[in-house]
């Protein structure tokens, strides 16, 4: 099939190192972790510092329960995008898995400082501030996310 032809292209151009960042998302998509694994490792050693290395290597250690790892990897990619909201919310997520909701809570304000209409980003706001006491904030959050139509999934109420 087609994976097996791209397969032939690249094997013609060993060098060519973006072929493991197509590589990267369809494994990590698939579930196909450790093939995941080995083509963002393989994408890191051609292309150090590329921040869609860390944004992958980043899902792929939260997918594979090593949620402080994953943070590292997102926030590093983060700073490479300093405007992107979806770059720092996806740190927050991380960071809220690591257990750490005040510093989930100072990524999520960058990312809504950036899209304040996001509704995950405010539902997860909401659980941060939940978590750290702070009740009256977290109920305008939740009224922010319906505004704004957060999906309710295992981590966003």
């Amino acid at each position: 099939g087609a994976r097996e032809r791209y397969r032939r292209a690249v094997a013609l151009d060993p060098v060519y190192g973006d072929r493991y960042n197509h590589l990267g998302p369809l494994f990590l998509s698939r579930r196909r972790l450790p093939e995941a694994r080995r083509a963002y490792e393989a994408m890191a050693a051609l292309d150090p510092g590329n921040p869609d290395v860390d944004y992958g290597l980043g899902w792929l250690a939260l997918e594979e329960g090593r949620p402080a790892e994953a943070a590292r990897f997102l926030a590093a990619h983060a700073r490479a995008r300093p405007t992107s909201a979806a770059a720092h919310r996806e740190h927050a997520f991380a960071l809220w898995r690591t257990g750490r909701p005040e510093d989930a809570l100072e990524a999520l304000d960058r990312s809504l400082a950036l899209d304040p209409t996001h509704g995950e980003a405010h539902a997860l706001r909401a659980r941060a501030l939940d978590a750290l006491g702070r009740a009256g904030p977290a109920e305008d959050a939740r009224r922010r996310a319906r505004l704004y139509g957060a999906r309710p999934s295992r981590d966003v109420p």
